[in-house]
């Protein structure tokens, strides 16, 4: 975007202030002129052009567009579920190179396994990467039990509550140390009471464990009121039109964050699909 559209917008809407991604300034991840293609008998859908991305240690951003923009495409490029097809992805870390071991992905559906107790299904991923040591299980224990779900360590899910069980995914998510959490439309499945309680769960244990995330979601109002910058996509093939603070207080609830945001003037904002 040119510094004269930039202005302008600022000018339109002085709520929404944009946040600049500065290439220079150390970032956990740097996504580079990246593009994306699919093929199929009828043909090639470009899906991603030209997408820049910085994301910074302890940031947590959101990114929203239209349906079928590319939006887990980007995310599952970044986890490393697909192979960057051109362009590059740099990943800030000297202890963890592989962006598997870097990124950890929470999916829209929990995807615990019936068979195996709370407790097993957290320590999953640690017996896949060969990380369960006593000090890493313990982690994941001490997690467990600081976020409500030490009563139900030897249950089955299927005797939790949907939240819980979105709980439970969290905690296993995070259970091997990753660097940056990746939530592709973890709500959408949940009831808007209990959406509101688990994201306010998810709020919580990733300020308190100081964790970099991105959250993608059609849902607006959970973009604005959870992150800290919001990205917006356009229509296919999509690239980020631009990056807008929320500038939330610290350590306010999302029903606060609701109250003091204008939601309305950023749906206006979002919605927009001019370049």
């Amino acid at each position: 975007m040119s510094e004269k559209k930039a202005k302008a917008k600022i000018k339109k809407n002085e709520e929404l202030e944009i946040s600049v991604r500065d290439p220079n300034k150390k970032a956990i991840i740097h996504a580079k002129e990246l593009h994306h293609y699919y093929y199929s008998q009828s043909g090639e859908t470009h899906a991603l052009r030209d997408i820049d991305l910085c994301i910074y240690p302890g940031e947590f951003l959101s990114i929203v567009g239209p349906s079928g923009c590319g939006k887990t495409t980007l995310v599952s490029l970044i986890s490393g579920l697909l192979e960057v097809q051109q362009g590059t992805i740099e990943y800030n870390c000297e202890d963890k190179t592989n962006p598997r071991d870097f990124c950890a992905y929470m999916l829209q559906k929990d995807e615990l396994f019936e068979w195996r107790t709370v407790r097993k299904n957290i320590l999953l991923p640690l017996e896949i990467k060969r990380m369960k040591t006593p000090e890493n299980v313990k982690y994941a224990m001490d997690l467990a039990v600081k976020y409500g779900l030490g009563d139900f360590l030897d249950k089955k899910p299927r005797e939790l509550s949907g939240g819980m069980r979105q709980r439970v995914a969290l905690i296993r998510t995070i259970a091997s140390h990753p660097k940056v959490l990746l939530l592709d439309e973890p709500f959408s499945a949940l009831d808007f009471q209990t959406r509101m309680e688990v994201q306010q769960d998810v709020l919580n244990i990733i300020k308190n464990e100081r964790m970099t995330a991105v959250l993608i979601t059609h849902d607006v109002d959970e973009a604005v009121c959870m992150a800290d910058v919001v990205a917006i996509m356009t229509k296919r093939p999509a690239t980020i039109k631009e990056f807008l603070k929320t500038n939330h207080e610290e350590n306010t609830t999302l029903i606060q964050r609701r109250e003091k945001v204008k939601l309305s003037e950023w749906h206006s904002r979002i919605f927009e699909q001019k370049d």
